[in-house]
């Protein structure tokens, strides 16, 4: 795999995968309409919106299965700032942050989105973030699944042994929680939403379980907040925890 290409149109800096613009012949006004929501909805098809407070759109342009991803500030600050980041805050060019980390859990074989482009807006003191990435086609999230049927123990396992995978690699996902993991029409586990996520040399257990935990309470809580009955019994979050922590 080839290092992305870094590119500046004089507003917006970008990096981009070197699949997308061969021998480094980048058109800006091309780049730009991959973030274009005007574009999107004119000239894509399949255009959906999913997601809490950074909604993604997700759009098949020209046969290529895409989500587009705005970065939103979360707690109180996120209230005034909402989607500025300050250019001397550690992490404020996280789009690029999170292109890299997919980058390199690609190369490691882990099953995670590919990137295509991300996007900064740069400003004098603020600027703002994108990013673009390949769908994981045929494929639901673990909220979608349990409003619809109970998670088989095979695919429990699988989820906890997935999970380990990123564990012994020294991926800490700081935000893992039952929306941003993936079963695709063929059962393979995908994991998603690699903002402010590092790999370290190694994860202690405790870390390990600290995850997992959190994991384990956007179960309860989507049970809990949901206006219909979810298919998700407690016990049986063991057989992927178990597996997870192995």
């Amino acid at each position: 795999m080839n290092d992305a290409v870094h590119f500046f149109d004089g507003l917006y800096s970008y990096l981009i995968t070197p699949e997308l613009q061969p021998d480094n012949n980048i058109e800006a006004e091309l780049l730009h309409s991959y973030f274009d929501r005007d574009y999107i909805e004119k000239h894509c098809k399949d255009v959906q919106i999913k997601g809490g407070r950074g909604k993604a759109i997700l759009f098949d342009r020209a046969g290529q299965k895409l989500v587009l991803r705005h970065y939103y500030r979360g707690g109180l600050f996120g209230r005034v700032a909402k989607d500025l980041f300050f250019n001397k805050e550690p992490l404020c060019r996280r789009s690029f942050a999170e292109f890299e980390l997919l980058t390199r859990l690609r190369r490691m074989n882990l099953p995670v989105p590919k990137p295509l482009i991300a996007r900064v807006e740069e400003g004098r003191f603020c600027i703002k973030n994108d990013i673009v990435i390949g769908q994981i086609e045929k494929s639901f999230n673990l909220a979608e699944i349990i409003a619809h049927r109970a998670l088989e123990t095979e695919e429990l396992f699988r989820i906890g042994a997935t999970i380990k995978r990123f564990f012994d690699s020294g991926v800490d996902h700081t935000d893992l929680n039952i929306r941003n993991i993936l079963l695709n029409a063929e059962g393979e586990v995908f994991i998603i939403d690699f903002d402010k996520c590092f790999i370290r040399d190694s994860l202690s257990r405790s870390r390990k379980k600290s995850i997992v935990e959190r994991l384990h309470r956007s179960f309860k809580k989507e049970v809990q907040n949901s206006r219909i009955q979810l298919y998700f019994d407690d016990a049986d979050f063991s057989k992927l925890s178990d597996e997870a922590l192995d």
